[in-house]
């Protein structure tokens, strides 16, 4: 398995939003690593589910209440809802369940910045969460703190231009 990079903004969506109980909204653009910091900035176990994921969709429609029971059965209480804007009711259903649970589990919420996700009728949310725009790595986020020659990065670049084909 490859090794993860560091995000820099990882330190700050503990800070500003998980460790003070408010939901943290991770948006970017497509393949921006959105999912993987998502999963990255919870090294215990954490719950993750996608909206993508039709067992999770139906558990979520039929009972909410049994996916905070199985996030809090964990260690420390953490749920990831990816892709979680594909959800139509998306935005009452999540007010109800952090006013239920917000207090007892750490909820990251993860959308597409195309979609303009969260600003559009967030107003009801309003308070309950910290909106974090993730953008693809950075010079220092590639390098982990190494420096690097103008050669090495474009090497670099060329290799993953030729990976992603």
């Amino acid at each position: 398995m490859a090794k993860l990079l560091h995000r820099n903004i990882s330190n700050f969506i503990h800070a500003v939003a998980l460790d003070r109980f408010k939901m943290a909204f991770l948006s970017g653009p497509r393949q921006c690593g959105k999912t993987t910091l998502a999963k990255a900035i919870f090294p215990e176990d954490a719950m993750h589910r996608s909206w993508d994921q039709l067992t999770f969709k139906k558990a979520w429609q039929k009972n909410s209440d049994e996916v905070a029971r199985e996030a809090l059965a964990h260690r420390k209480p953490s749920l990831v809802l990816d892709e979680f804007h594909k959800n139509p009711k998306w935005k009452n259903q999540l007010k109800g369940f952090y006013d239920t649970y917000g207090d007892k589990i750490k909820i990251t919420v993860t959308g597409s910045s195309h979609l303009n996700t969260f600003r559009k009728g967030a107003d009801s949310l309003m308070g309950r969460f910290v909106h974090f725009h993730l953008f693809p790595f950075s010079l220092g986020e590639l390098s982990q703190g190494e420096p690097v020659s103008f050669e090495e990065f474009r090497t670099f670049l060329l290799v993953l231009r030729q990976e992603s084909f």
